[in-house]
C-alpha cells in the first residue's frame, strides 16, 4: 500500500503543471492504477486486527472516519483554488496529505501503538522516557 500511496501522492503533486491530452492522459492512467491499489488493499489490516467476526464493524469504523477527508478536501480546494485562482496550491494540498497518511500509516506495523516509539526514535526524544 505503501508504494501505491507514495506514487499516487507524487502524481497529485504533478498534475497541475500537466499541459496536454496525451501528458493528461498517462498521468491519469498513472494515477488511476496507483490509487486502485491503494484502495483494492484499504480494507485488508481490518482482517488482522482481532477476531473475524468483528471485521465488518472495524472495516465501518474505517471508513468512516476516511470519509471525513473525502467530505471535507473538496471545499477545501475549492476555497484554495477561488484564493489562488488556479490548480498548483490545490495540487500541493492534496498532495501532502497523501504524505500526512504515510507519516501516519507506516510506522504502524500491525498496531497504533507504535507511533509514540517511532516518533520518539525519531526525533531523538528517548531520554524523555
Amino acid at each position: 500500500m505503501t508504494p501505491s500511496v507514495f506514487v499516487a501522492g507524487i502524481l497529485t503533486f504533478l498534475w497541475p503543471h500537466v499541459h496536454g491530452t496525451g501528458a493528461l492522459v498517462s498521468v491519469a492512467l498513472l494515477y488511476g492504477a496507483s490509487i486502485g491499489a491503494f484502495a483494492s488493499l484499504i480494507g485488508a489490516p481490518m482482517m488482522a486486527l482481532g477476531d473475524s467476526a468483528d471485521v465488518g464493524r472495524r472495516t465501518g469504523m474505517y471508513l468512516t472516519i476516511l470519509s471525513f477527508g473525502s467530505l471535507m478536501g473538496p471545499p477545501i480546494s475549492g476555497a484554495i483554488n477561488r484564493a489562488t485562482g488556479g490548480y498548483s496550491v490545490v495540487g500541493i494540498y492534496a498532495g501532502q496529505s497523501s504524505y500526512i497518511f504515510l507519516i501516519l500509516d507506516e510506522p504502524r506495523k500491525e498496531s497504533v501503538l507504535t507511533v509514540v516509539p517511532w516518533l520518539l526514535f525519531h526525533f531523538h526524544l528517548s531520554h524523555l522516557l
